[in-house]
């Protein structure tokens, strides 16, 4: 199950249990990227309930000191959009079921392009998209096409 249905079962599942849904944010490519698909997989397998996957990005405003150190890395060694949409597949290769959402900040989707980065991360196996600094008044394109 993916997308958005996969997204109402988790908080469906978490409701029925009375707790929050547990959904950690994690970097593509911090400390490095092989380490990056470790953490995340490692963090599946102690059971949490989704992920947020970052998407690098040099001028990440919404972020705080801590996640801002740590894209910078991930960007020093080279990650790019392409290896975060690659990340997915490996990830559901490696047996990562929970929902993933990729989040990223609009100019690096811009510059892969808005349809086919939603095609690609569907493919791949990513359940959703959060884009921080898209105001919702001027989402809907990417929304339609989402």
């Amino acid at each position: 199950m993916r997308g958005r249905r996969a997204l109402e079962l988790m908080f469906a599942q978490t409701d029925a249990q009375r707790r929050p849904a547990f959904l950690p944010y994690y970097p593509v490519g911090y400390p490095d990227l092989e380490r990056s698909l470790d953490a995340i997989v490692a963090m599946s397998r102690a059971g949490v309930d989704g992920f947020e996957i970052g998407i690098p990005f040099s001028d990440p405003l919404a972020d705080g000191p801590t996640i801002q150190a740590a894209t910078q890395r991930s960007l020093e060694q080279g990650t790019t959009v392409r290896d975060c949409v690659a990340a997915v597949r490996t990830l559901r290769e490696r047996g990562v079921y929970q929902p993933l959402l990729l989040m990223g900040y609009l100019n690096p989707l811009l510059a892969y392009g808005v349809e086919k980065f939603v095609a690609d991360i569907r493919e791949a196996g990513a359940d959703g998209l959060l884009v921080p600094d898209l105001p919702p008044d001027e989402g809907q394109e990417i929304c339609d096409i989402c």
